[in-house]
């Protein structure tokens, strides 16, 4: 697992975790206040699973970000080399793709918590306008 985080670029893979940690605080505050029938926690736990989401598309964005910026100095030392392998290319785009993966990762996770915080509200009848 270090292996991997270290191979998607420790930078980005360490924001894309902070964001996940902070997915992660934001959902169980959400999820705990959702169940209560009060209109304030209510209201808080549905911004609480905004920002959730907010902070999970921003993991996915720095991991797309990663990839691109992995790809282009790749491109460029391409083009600085005459012959490439093509298994060597095809490492390179497998490598590529790890930060993505896990801000793809953060983001679902985040969206899913959304969704559940959408519907307990839904089902205990509370508005969150």
């Amino acid at each position: 697992m270090i292996e991997l985080f270290v191979s998607g670029g420790p930078v980005f893979m360490g924001i894309i975790s902070l964001c996940l940690t902070a997915v992660i605080a934001l959902s169980i505050s959400a999820i705990t206040k959702s169940s209560q029938p009060n209109q304030a926690t209510s209201s808080k736990a549905y911004h609480h699973g905004n920002l959730s989401k907010s902070i999970g598309l921003l993991a996915l964005v720095v991991g797309i970000l990663s990839q691109l910026l992995g790809l282009f100095n790749a491109f460029d030392a391409i083009a600085n080399v005459a012959g490439v392998d093509p298994s060597i290319m095809a490492a390179g785009f497998k490598v590529s793709m790890i930060s993505t993966l896990y801000g793809l990762m953060v983001y679902l996770i985040s969206l899913l918590v959304w969704i559940l915080i959408k519907y307990r509200l839904k089902t205990t009848g509370t508005s969150t306008n």
